[in-house]
This record gives C-alpha cells, sequence and structure tokens, in this order.
C-alpha cells in the first residue's frame, strides 16, 4: 500500500470546492467563483495523453491556463494508460497546479470507449494502477471523481474505493449519482455514507444535487463527508458558495455586474471568440427571470461582443458607464 501525502490545509473539512463541468470551468469561469466563495477549484477535465504530445499542446494549453489569483487549484486529468497518467500529471505538476484529479466517472459515450472516464468504475485494477503511477511520478497530492457505481443500487464502487485508497490517493470527490444516471435524477446520499463508514480516515468529497444551503447542510449531515463540491448549482447561482458560508450580499455586486465581470474576462481569456463561447452561460444565469426566454433568443445569436454587453446590460437594467 502505497501512503497518502500529507494534506494540505485546503483538503479541510467544511471547505467548498467548485467541480470540474466541461465545457464551463475555464480559468474566467474559475476566477469568478473564488471571488465569489469557492475555497478551491478544478478545471474542466484535460486529456493526459494530449498535454504529453507536441502538436496537441497548442489545443490543450488553455485547458491549464491559470491564475495565480485561483489558488488552491487542482487539474483533471483523464485517460487509459498509467504512464501516459503519470506524464500528464508530472506536466500539471511543473505548471504549478496543487494537486492533480483523474476522472473516473466522465459517462460521455466517446470517453468510456478509450477505457477512461467511467470505464475506470468497471476496472479497478486499472484505476488504482493509474494512481499508483501518478503517485510515483509527482510529489502534489493526487485525487480521483468516481461515481456510486454503474447504476443504482450497484455497490461495487466500494472495492474500487478500496483499491484507490490501498494505491494512496489523497482525497476522494463522489457524485452521488451512478454512471447510468448522467447528470439527472435522485442523488444517491446513502451511497456516499457508505464510502465515510468504511473507510472513516479517508478525506471524502460529496458532489451532486446542490443548489442551495438546504442541499449543502442534507448532504453533509446524511453523508458524514468532509467538504462539498458543487457544479452546475454555481452556474445556476453564482453565489452558492457566499449563502452556504452566510456571507452578506454586496451591495455593488449584483447578479448583473457578476454577469458582466465574467464576460469581460472571457474576451479577455478567448479574445474574438470569447463571445460566441460566452453565451452558453447565460442561459443558466437568466434561468427563471423576467424575460428570460426572449432574451436568450436574442443574445444566441450576437457574435459582436459590445453589442453583447448592451444586451446583458439592458437585461439586468444596468447604468451604462463611461470609459
Amino acid at each position: 500500500m502505497q501512503g497518502q501525502s500529507e494534506n494540505p490545509s485546503f483538503f479541510r473539512r467544511g471547505a467548498l470546492f467548485l467541480a470540474p463541468l466541461a465545457g464551463y470551468t475555464d480559468m474566467p469561469f474559475r476566477i469568478t467563483m473564488r471571488e465569489l466563495g469557492a475555497d478551491v477549484v478544478v478545471t474542466e477535465m484535460v486529456n493526459a495523453f494530449g498535454l504529453t504530445l507536441e502538436r496537441e499542446r497548442k489545443k490543450t494549453s488553455k485547458y491549464v491556463q491559470f491564475d495565480p489569483a485561483e489558488r488552491p487549484i487542482g487539474a483533471q486529468i483523464f485517460g487509459a494508460i498509467p504512464e501516459k497518467m503519470a506524464e500528464g500529471a508530472k506536466i500539471c505538476q511543473e505548471l504549478g497546479f496543487d494537486f492533480v484529479d483523474v476522472n473516473m466517472g466522465c459517462p460521455v459515450r466517446k470517453v468510456v470507449r478509450t477505457g477512461a472516464g467511467a470505464a475506470l468504475m468497471k476496472n479497478p485494477s486499472l484505476a488504482s494502477s493509474i494512481v499508483s503511477h501518478i503517485k510515483k511520478t509527482v510529489s502534489i497530492p493526487v485525487t480521483a471523481k468516481i461515481r456510486t457505481g454503474w447504476t443504482r443500487g450497484d455497490r461495487g464502487y466500494l472495492d474500487l474505493v478500496e483499491r484507490l485508497v490501498e494505491s494512496g490517493v489523497d482525497a476522494l470527490f463522489v457524485h452521488g449519482r451512478p454512471v447510468s444516471q448522467g447528470m439527472t435524477g435522485p442523488v444517491d446520499l446513502e451511497g456516499i455514507r457508505l464510502i465515510r463508514k468504511r473507510f472513516p480516515h479517508l478525506f471524502l468529497v460529496a458532489n451532486g444535487g446542490v443548489e442551495s444551503p438546504e442541499d449543502y447542510r442534507k448532504t453533509v449531515e446524511e453523508t458524514g463527508c468532509d467538504a462539498v463540491m458543487i457544479g452546475r448549482g454555481a452556474l445556476k447561482d453564482p453565489f452558492i458558495f457566499r449563502k452556504i458560508k452566510g456571507l452578506p450580499e454586496s451591495k455593488n455586486s449584483g447578479i448583473g455586474e457578476i454577469v458582466l465581470r465574467h464576460f469581460r474576462r472571457h474576451l479577455d481569456f478567448y479574445g474574438e471568440r470569447g463571445t460566441v463561447l460566452f453565451r452558453k452561460f447565460l442561459p443558466w444565469y437568466t434561468k427563471g427571470l423576467p424575460g428570460s426566454s426572449a432574451f436568450r433568443r436574442k443574445v444566441n445569436e450576437i457574435t459582436d461582443p459590445a453589442e453583447l454587453e448592451s444586451e446583458i446590460r439592458q437585461f439586468y437594467r444596468l447604468i451604462p458607464v463611461n470609459n
């Protein structure tokens, strides 16, 4: 059995983690969430093999680019070849990441077909080999993100957890939905609690279905987890981390100001592509607000940054600022 790294201060009880979300948790969004109360952030998943290839470096560079203001930050990698995963993890360490996370729960078919992501849930031997190879290669903490089984009620994942613990995994992020459920449906809090009961000394982070302070409290109480990871809940309500912490709302930073700040960071990061890439955030930010459907239809074709900013200002009734 490989030893765990000494847990850093950010692996602490009560910490709030921003979950890795493919297509969303890029640098502009992560910085925004750190400002709004997230304690730890994680990149969207990146192909470890791609990190090791010079010809793929340009394609993957945006995924592993981060600002010091984001710290502490982890890089989530995926793949199915232990040696290549270790190489990718080493590159992440050299780039300055605080920890590296192995994706073992992505249900997307094109990922699963390669033996990566959720396919590792059915291959504990390979999963543990990946963690072991990475542990031998890097000095930063190594974590894994799994799900509560392949189908609801399947408890075979407990054997996987045992293998990961034997391999020295430093923390475990557990999405409380089985692979077959994808991102929807009820969360299996009991499934997470079983991990807590069987592995009391493992740093356990619960993930899934937390969209309010009430959801947070229920998750902590029913699972006994050390910390909570929030993904789509932060897209639906960017203030969720502050609300859970009981922090007051800022008089000068309402949702409109936050959306504009995020949008400008997007433009700085992506350049001319930023406007089009940012549009996917607006359905999340505006859902349920009066006039949101008409607003989303209107902005869905906008490519000019000034025009999009104008529409955002009108929707949130923000006063134009002369620069």
